[in-house]
């Protein structure tokens, strides 16, 4: 079985991170390089992904959908949301009803990634869902990466744990 990936990585890493991935012995195809993030199709256990040292964080692609540069295409983010089986993401993911959303965009668009994160938000809650307080641990962290017309929607994989591992943080 396949499985759609990004990981992300600080830029001008992007390579090292491909080769750290193949070095694990995990088969990939179609390594595709943006900056800061590599994206890639996985074979066979995607446990192993978790050893990745150089990766900040990584995530499962669960959808991509074509959304309009206007106010009023939001509602293509909604409907491609309604696609997806949540509840059996939320199971396979976190366990949990609570989400913490992030967003990005790129390109010219007549809507902030803060319009794009609400939408998200209030699309889940018919659903069932809240959004998770200051900590976010547990919750289903689900990212919105919008490139020109082009919407990927993905779980994070990994928590701070992964992403600060062997350092001291003080909050």
């Amino acid at each position: 079985m396949s499985t759609y990936f990004f990981a992300t990585v600080t830029y001008g890493l992007e390579a090292v991170l491909a080769d750290e991935i193949k070095e694990l012995g995990i088969e990939v195809r179609g390594i595709k390089y943006e900056r800061g993030k590599i994206i890639f199709q996985a074979f066979g256990e995607a446990a192993r992904l978790m050893r990745l040292r150089c990766a900040d964080n990584v995530y499962r692609i669960i959808a991509e959908f074509e959304v309009g540069p206007h106010k009023s295409d939001l509602i293509q983010i909604e409907i491609g949301m309604k696609k997806l089986n949540w509840e059996r993401l939320a199971f396979e993911y976190s366990r949990s009803r609570e989400i913490c959303v992030s967003a990005s965009r790129r390109g010219k668009h007549a809507f902030s990634r803060f319009d794009m994160i609400t939408t998200i938000e209030n699309a889940l809650a018919r659903n069932g869902f809240t959004r998770a307080g200051k900590d976010t641990e547990g919750a289903m962290c689900i990212r919105a990466d919008l490139d020109g017309t082009c919407c990927r929607i993905s779980i994070k994989l990994t928590d701070a744990a992964f992403r600060f591992r062997g350092m001291i943080v003080l909050f």
